[in-house]
């Protein structure tokens, strides 16, 4: 299912987790019948909570930079470190490497 706006990244993974999505719910709808519902909503939520932060994780990517430098306000932010971080979305806890910038070297 394509996204409604333009990807701006690329990563293979991501298309492998859509790829394989509609095979995942349509084995297990197969295997369901009326009367199991719990059971297929208790293997269909995780599968789909996973796509749904590993979409949040690439979206929140897109916002991150990762210069030497860059002048902003007429001053020099310098690239201090990047590290992983966690974040808390709406789709759950996601985590990536984020650059930090700052205008002066802390003693």
């Amino acid at each position: 299912m394509p996204l409604s706006h333009t990807e701006t990244f690329s990563s293979t993974s991501n298309e492998d987790i859509f790829d394989q999505l509609p095979y995942s719910v349509k084995s297990i709808y197969k295997r369901t019948r009326t009367e199991e519902f719990t059971a297929l909503e208790k293997k269909l939520h995780p599968q789909f909570a996973e796509a749904e932060r590993y979409c949040m994780a690439r979206l929140l990517e897109q916002y991150d930079w990762d210069y030497p430098a860059f002048t902003s306000g007429g001053k020099i932010y310098r690239k201090a470190s990047r590290n992983k971080k966690s974040y808390m979305t709406l789709a759950g806890k996601v985590t990536l490497k984020r650059t930090l910038y700052r205008t002066t070297r802390n003693a």
